[in-house]
């Protein structure tokens, strides 16, 4: 490859745009989750879960922006990391609220924020991992960030 054999392919889409390959842009973290929300068939009651999961992680990423401001979300590159970033964020959301008030009137819930319990962040990221998984099925560049993490189980009743 050279130069002129460069120029000469520029030059030739350029006189051919319909010999072009359209090219998809990849969707937001967001938009796979609104997706996963709308298309999936669930419950009405499922359905509100999920967009409570949504509120909270637009949460996240407003907090995660506190510190660096373009901090995103980004489904093909979610790591462990953010995991447990996120899990932690589940469990202490009221104590970052608190905190940073400005980002609950941003991002507004239903309820008060008040501490969530072990079982709550397990089936929050069960579901988070269900949306994971879901997106991988429609898109083969998503990892799975999941396969090293570990959630848990629920403990109900009696220890």
């Amino acid at each position: 490859m050279d130069s002129v054999w460069l120029k000469k392919q520029v030059e030739n889409e350029l006189k051919n745009p319909e010999n072009t390959i359209d090219v998809e842009i990849a969707k937001t973290f967001f938009e796979w989750l609104d997706d996963f929300i709308n298309m999936s068939k669930i419950s009405d009651v499922r359905r509100g879960n999920l967009r409570v999961i949504k509120r909270c992680l637009l949460r996240f990423e407003k907090y995660r922006q506190i510190r660096n401001r373009k901090y995103q979300l980004d489904i093909y590159n979610f790591t462990v990391e953010e995991l447990f970033q996120i899990e932690d964020y589940i469990l202490n959301e009221h104590i970052y609220l608190a905190k940073y008030p400005n980002i609950y009137k941003e991002i507004p819930e239903s309820r008060k924020p008040s501490g969530r319990g072990e079982n709550t962040k397990i089936d929050m990221m069960k579901k988070i991992h269900t949306f994971v998984r879901w997106v991988k099925k429609w898109d083969e560049s998503v990892r799975d960030p999941f396969l090293r993490f570990k959630i848990g189980t629920e403990i109900y009743g009696t220890p």
